[in-house]
């Protein structure tokens, strides 16, 4: 995951992005006919899901004092899906591979609570729908202030509903975060 933040006067711009592919391969047994014997047909399952998710903007500083700042955000998420599930039995071998991306509008706030000179609480809110009916995420954390860099330690969930139409109805992503910030 990467991103860029840039301010100038009252006013920003970000964009960030993050891709992340998973995968997995087991293999199972059916049995033919229910209560029959053991034996059955040995069906190898592999799944691979790649996902790429960009965020962009700009921002408004709403209000700012010397305890917190908080800016007001207009823009956009973007999320790509690519799914292959491979099934191969005794007799054949099925594989199904979808791909789903989804453009959405995002409206939010994003800002930052001094706790101190070095320590602070940064968060972002944001909902939004367009291509999905709805996408929202929430992120929080802590940081410490060096210089002119900060490290900070959060957490940040984002999710989607996707509707009926495809492989993925419903779609999130949650965990933590280390980041490093520097200002130019």
């Amino acid at each position: 995951m990467g991103g860029v933040v840039a301010t100038r006067g009252d006013w920003g711009w970000f964009v960030e992005g993050s891709y992340a592919g998973l995968g997995g391969e087991d293999s199972i047994n059916i049995s033919v006919f229910p209560g029959a014997p053991a034996g059955g047909a040995d069906i190898d399952m592999e799944i691979d899901v790649e996902q790429t998710v960009l965020s962009f903007g700009a921002a408004y500083r709403l209000m700012q004092t010397d305890d917190y700042s908080l800016y007001g955000t207009l823009g956009g998420r973007y999320l790509g899906i690519e799914t292959e599930l491979i099934a191969d039995g005794p007799l054949q071998a099925r594989r199904l591979r979808e791909y789903q991306d989804s453009w959405d509008l995002t409206i939010g706030l994003n800002g930052r609570v001094h706790l101190d000179k070095k320590w602070f609480a940064p968060f972002t809110v944001d909902i939004g729908a367009g291509e999905s009916n709805l996408t929202w995420q929430a992120w929080g954390g802590v940081g410490y202030q060096f210089g002119r860099s900060d490290l900070v330690f959060g957490y940040r969930h984002m999710e989607w509903d996707l509707g009926k139409d495809g492989l993925i109805s419903e779609y999130a992503l949650s965990g933590p975060a280390l980041l490093w910030n520097h200002r130019f």
